[in-house]
């Protein structure tokens, strides 16, 4: 993306804008997760900042004891790391799979709190 870096900077920068945003509302929603498992008011504000490097050590244990590719969120929001092709799934994968498993906590323990 150097090229549209140098040629097209607004556009550039809209992109990194809209990638921070979906990460932030995917780390976001986790504390509503945590909300409803624990009457904690300070384990749920520091819950995303938990999961987010909770994430990224398992992202380095999957990396060096199996290989895998690394999902840290911390290089895949990094404009300075270069996404390879291979990683892509990841960079798409993990947000979904944070919002998808903390919503289903969420309604899950909302539905189970609702007055009818």
């Amino acid at each position: 993306m150097g090229c549209l870096f140098y040629n097209h900077t607004f556009v550039y920068i809209i992109i990194y804008l809209i990638q921070f945003f979906v990460y932030g509302g995917a780390f976001s929603v986790v504390s509503l997760a945590v909300a409803f498992l624990f009457d904690n008011a300070f384990l749920v504000m520091i819950s995303p900042f938990i999961a987010y490097y909770g994430v990224g050590v398992l992202s380095t244990v999957g990396k060096n004891i199996f290989g895998l590719y690394t999902f840290n969120p911390m290089s895949y929001i990094s404009p300075s790391n270069v996404l390879m092709d291979n990683g892509l799934i990841g960079f798409i994968l993990e947000p979904l799979i944070i919002i998808l498993v903390s919503g289903v906590i969420f309604f899950w323990k909302g539905a189970a709190n609702e007055v009818l």
